[in-house]
């Protein structure tokens, strides 16, 4: 009888801590959606979040202790953020990805991927990629965005795809052959070439890491190539002016950057929670002095209008047991006779 009074002692004990432990896990979920909510986005990068959390003066977590810029609150708020996403209190997706987190050397984040022998899949592909290079070799300049040393890709990437330009992300051990592959790339464009750099702000103790937006400066300028190159440099952002008007916070407390010890990093999601929307206004407005956004849907129009008349007539002679590549092959051949051989009129385009 006392074993299993016991037992029964043991069974009601564990009820109430379940019972506790899930009262607790509600409360910590209700915390995060109240301030997913008081945020406004519909799709919400965590560390945004974490300095979106910092603006609001002493918040409070569910358990009365003040929410600060740690490690540990960090860690602390993707645990209620993983709790109510679970708990079916926020919609699924609300959290985006850090996309380009951890991307290493040079990457081209706009870049259509590779296509394979599903026949659907190679033409959208193809036709992605082909747009883009048609579209760019009417462009007056060739612009690029760099983001370097940072994970705010989503910040930046709807403005670059409006503009049809690249977004590159790249990390400061860059080496120096790549930066001359580089040069001798932007030799062979026959215009004037723009980059637009962003980074976060970093300013380091022990040591320093040359951004490869320094580094190719360094070499165009100790070689004398800015006369074989017409190449004009613009960083954006973040500058230290810009963290001390705008009164950001650093990382979060316990952080390294690049494994080096730090004396200042300064992120740019920081300033995307602290100001939403402006640093994707700021290379708006700066893309759209060199590219008029209405001529690359006009283009867009015209490409889409051809690819249409080019397929037409291809689907009519190629067989079923035709492999993807040699149908992109022909497509291409097609396409390149429909808008260079005079036969698509861009006034008759409009449809």
């Amino acid at each position: 009888m006392e074993s299993e009074h016991k037992k029964t002692g043991q069974t009601n004990d564990s009820m109430v801590q379940n019972q506790a432990s899930h009262k607790e896990m509600r409360l910590l979920g209700e915390w995060a959606v109240k301030l997913c909510l008081d945020y406004g986005r519909s799709n919400i990068i965590i560390r945004q979040l974490h300095y979106f959390a910092l603006r609001r003066k002493k918040l409070r977590k569910p358990d009365g202790s003040e929410y600060r810029n740690c490690q540990d609150d960090l860690f602390f708020l993707q645990i209620a953020c993983r709790l109510a996403r679970q708990m079916n209190l926020l919609p699924y997706g609300i959290f985006a990805s850090d996309i380009g987190k951890g991307l290493a050397g040079r990457s081209s984040v706009t870049k259509p991927g590779s296509y394979h022998e599903d026949l659907n899949n190679a033409i959208d592909v193809f036709l992605v990629a082909y747009t883009r290079s048609m579209v760019r070799s009417i462009l007056p300049v060739h612009v690029e965005v760099w983001l370097e040393n940072s994970t705010a890709v989503n910040l930046l990437l709807p403005v670059a795809a409006k503009f049809n330009v690249d977004l590159l992300t790249y990390t400061a051990d860059i080496p120096l052959n790549t930066i001359w592959l580089l040069i001798r790339e932007f030799c062979k464009l026959d215009r004037p070439i723009v980059i637009f750099h962003f980074s976060d702000l970093v300013k380091y103790k022990d040591g320093f890491l040359v951004t490869a937006f320094d580094k190719l400066k360094a070499v165009i300028c100790q070689y004398s190539l800015a006369e074989k190159i017409d190449i004009h440099f613009e960083h954006m952002m973040l500058t230290e002016s810009q963290f001390c008007q705008f009164n950001l916070p650093l990382i979060p407390e316990g952080e390294t950057c690049s494994g080096l010890l730090h004396s200042k990093v300064c992120e740019l999601h920081a300033l995307e929670a602290m100001c939403p929307g402006y640093i994707g206004s700021i290379l708006d407005a700066r893309l759209g002095e060199y590219i008029n956004p209405d001529e690359i849907r006009k283009a867009k129009r015209i490409i889409n209008f051809t690819y249409k008349l080019a397929y037409g007539r291809l689907s009519r002679c190629v067989g079923k047991g035709t492999s993807a590549h040699s149908v992109i092959t022909a497509l291409r051949c097609e396409m390149h006779d429909q808008y260079f051989g005079g036969k698509v009129i861009p006034g008759d385009s409009k449809s």
